[in-house]
């Protein structure tokens, strides 16, 4: 090494210290939005297949979804409020508001 430090690079424009809220308070937005909406209970498409499928960590239709029955199925045993369905259905709640998260940082 040469002993130089390298140069540190200002961010651009309009990246400065207030957007390191905005993640943050799009996921908690959207987390609270979402949650307050949640389904209490099953729905006519593929809500009860997969508060099922969570519970025992069966095989959803194909492809199976693999990750999403991990998902709800710790939740299902995770969370102790409502039934499985609801605790589904905040699991899907809870995903999307971090999917939202994530593209709100990308952007």
């Amino acid at each position: 090494m040469t002993g130089r430090r390298a140069a540190r690079s200002e961010p651009p424009e309009g990246m400065g210290g207030g957007e390191a809220w905005g993640a943050p308070l799009v996921l908690a937005l959207a987390g609270a939005l979402l949650a307050l909406d949640a389904l209490p209970g099953l729905h006519w498409h593929d809500t009860a297949e997969f508060a099922g499928v969570g519970r025992v960590l069966g095989v959803a239709h194909s492809p199976g979804h693999p990750l999403t029955v991990l998902w709800i199925h710790a939740a299902q045993t995770l969370v102790p409020v409502g039934d499985a369905a609801f605790r589904a259905n905040l699991a899907s709640a809870v995903a999307l508001s971090l999917a939202l998260a994530v593209f709100y940082r990308l952007l």
